[in-house]
């Protein structure tokens, strides 16, 4: 069976990240995953639940990892982005941006 063959398909990965009525364990692996894929959906996806109040913080943490692997890989950063992530998201993405990718960074 070959590596892909075996890694979650990507709408299942966003779906488990999305559900609320997922465990947590199960919903951070699939933040954790979607940091490997540069699809628009996994990136919205991440975004979404890294701005969300109401999300669980761990899963926050890891979408901001996630995002910024994403960031610094692509070379994309909307700054608008960075204004709508919780604080604890942010911690993960711009210490990782900062050393990797610091010309995606706003000015200041």
């Amino acid at each position: 069976m070959s590596e892909r063959a075996r890694e979650p398909d990507l709408a299942a990965l966003v779906a488990t990240l999305l559900d609320r009525a997922t465990r947590i364990d199960e919903r951070d692996d699939a933040a954790a995953y979607l940091g490997g894929s540069d699809d628009a959906a996994a990136r919205t996806a991440l975004l979404q639940v890294a701005s969300d109040p109401a999300e669980d913080e761990l899963v926050v943490a890891t979408c901001g990892e996630s995002l910024a692997q994403i960031f610094v890989r692509t070379g994309q950063l909307d700054h608008a982005w960075l204004t709508q992530l919780r604080p604890i998201a942010l911690n993960e993405v711009i210490p990782w941006v900062r050393r990797e990718r610091p010309d995606l960074l706003p000015e200041g």
